[in-house]
């Protein structure tokens, strides 16, 4: 087997709680390879890491920590300083879960603090507390909001967000982002903040940073649309096959796989695994959505409109106003698209992409071509603000 074939089985036995058999597959797939100099190092790594995961899995803890350790002080003059850190970051958790607070301290102390993550200084703030250490109010001052604070910020940005006041929303996530590391929860929330006002970019960089820090879920139905949206097909695939490995019950990996195979022209595939995903999820919009994608591709605009229109009415956002009205254009249903437009532009006044959404309806009539014109002309002069 190739050495990705080795870790992804690994992995899905994991998954599927068959610890055992992952274990016995990493003996004898891993085990031979570590000291093997014809594999990078860095390839080394990742089988060490999936044998310690399969040992793990059967709470094999000690022997995770043995056999990491041991390849790490064989291979560390041939690692990249960021798989030390990776490598660091492991030993610590399996330190942790054999209660040894003192010696999971120590470990994620050797990663540079520019280089810590939120969950690093959360889980040494933890070993500080347990400890008595002289700077756990420090450590604490960089870990991420307690959970119940983390809770009620993402309340309240979600009422906003309901209300498709993202600039409100955004403004609340970043006076929390001041006062120290937010949690991936309240990141995937600003990325969708950020996705539905129009920027994409730093939308990408933060859903990036959510399913880092393990919010993989959240929002994820914003993350594939905002791929689509960038016509990255490949990265729509791997976040879909990310989700499915991670939970092939629930309905978020289903709705990018949809949102892929729309892409790459296969509508009627794309309209089954919809479906599927709104059999799991009855009620989640990024399923009909999704549906609507693939109804667009299929041709089918009528369709397409009913299904934005079902998403609208379950969650209503700025994509779900554009997406439906583009559908409602097609369908040459131009009344309607104008009211879902023109009750965009009053939600979210003066923003850009309302204005030519409005435009955009208009200048399918040639009456209203001039008001087209001049709305076009001032959503460009808000987007250069």
């Amino acid at each position: 087997m190739s050495l990705l074939a080795v870790v992804d089985e690994i992995t899905e036995l994991i998954a599927c709680d068959l610890g055992e058999a992952a274990l016995s597959l990493a003996e004898l797939e891993c085990r031979p390879r570590l000291a093997d100099p014809a594999y990078p190092a860095a390839e080394r790594l990742c089988l060490a890491r999936a044998l310690a995961s399969s040992l793990r899995a059967v709470s094999q803890h000690r022997a995770a920590l043995r056999a990491t350790a041991d390849f790490v002080s064989a291979a560390r003059g041939q690692l990249a300083p960021a798989d030390v850190e990776a490598a660091a970051r492991d030993m610590a958790d399996m330190r942790w879960a054999l209660g040894e607070a003192d010696l999971c301290l120590a470990q994620l102390r050797q990663i540079p603090r520019a280089h810590r993550t939120r969950r690093d200084w959360a889980r040494m703030a933890r070993c500080a507390d347990a400890l008595g250490c002289a700077d756990a109010a420090e450590l604490r001052a960089h870990a991420p909001p307690p959970a119940s604070e983390a809770a009620a910020a993402a309340a309240r940005v979600t009422a906003l967000m309901r209300r498709l006041d993202y600039g409100a929303a955004a403004a609340e996530l970043s006076r929390l982002a001041r006062r120290g590391p937010g949690s991936p929860r309240l990141v995937a929330l600003l990325a969708a903040c950020r996705f539905h006002l129009g920027d994409d970019r730093a939308a990408r960089g933060l859903f990036a940073r959510a399913a880092a820090g393990g919010a993989l879920f959240d929002e994820a139905g914003a993350h594939a649309a905002l791929l689509m949206r960038a016509g990255d097909r490949l990265a729509v695939y791997a976040l879909g096959r990310r989700l499915l490995r991670a939970d092939a019950g629930r309905a978020e990996g289903w709705v990018a796989m949809a949102r892929f195979l729309a892409m790459a022209g296969r509508a009627q595939d794309a309209l089954a695994v919809a479906w599927k995903a709104q059999a799991l999820a009855p009620r989640l919009a990024d399923a009909f959505l999704a549906e609507g994608a693939a109804q667009m591709a299929a041709g089918n605009a009528g369709d397409a409109a009913a299904a934005l229109l079902r998403a609208h009415a379950l969650a209503p956002s700025a994509f779900s106003y554009a997406e439906a009205v583009a559908a409602l254009v097609r369908a040459e249903r131009l009344k309607d698209a104008f009211v879902y437009a023109r009750e965009l532009a009053e939600l979210m006044p003066g923003h850009p992409a309302a204005l030519a959404l409005v435009g955009s309806v208009l200048a399918h009539s040639p009456e209203s071509a001039a008001k087209a014109e001049a709305l076009l002309a001032a959503a460009l002069a808000a987007d250069r603000r």
